[in-house]
């Protein structure tokens, strides 16, 4: 039983890493497309206001779904490299990177990499990191 056991979860873990595998060729070979193309067509509307606001809601979808893709694939490097051991950690499904630094920064658990990082997010847009702390992860306006 103990070995059927330990094959399940060596199969569950296969099976993740295969999608993983799978869905990043994927990525590479349509992100290019399906970006050309969304543009193409919000380029398409007539009415400015709405073809500008289209596009800008369209990139910021896409840069937060990257931004919350960072902060579960760099997880265990960013625990180690920008928050105090006893911090609140990196790598929950759809929470942004700057929304855990936000959340560290309060707390007062950022390292020196950390503080720096906070430093360039809020010189770039004011008070950054504790404007996307995200307490219920809603990533989508619509």
């Amino acid at each position: 039983m103990k070995r059927l056991k330990d094959a399940i979860q060596i199969t569950y873990g296969t099976i993740y890493f295969v999608i993983y595998i799978a869905a990043s060729i994927l990525q590479i070979l349509l992100a290019p497309i399906l970006v050309v193309y969304a543009w193409i067509k919000i380029a398409m509307i007539r009415d400015k206001k709405k073809r500008d606001d289209s596009f800008g809601l369209y990139n910021e979808k896409i840069s937060i779904l990257k931004d919350i893709l960072g902060n579960v694939m760099g997880a265990y490097l960013f625990n180690d490299v920008l928050i105090k051991k006893d911090g609140y950690k990196f790598g929950r499904r759809y929470e942004t990177i700057s929304s855990v630094l936000g959340k560290n920064k309060r707390l007062g658990k950022l390292t020196f990499v950390g503080k720096v990082l906070c430093y360039i997010l809020d010189k770039i847009d004011e008070n950054h990191c504790e404007k996307s702390i995200s307490y219920d992860n809603i990533i989508d306006k619509e």
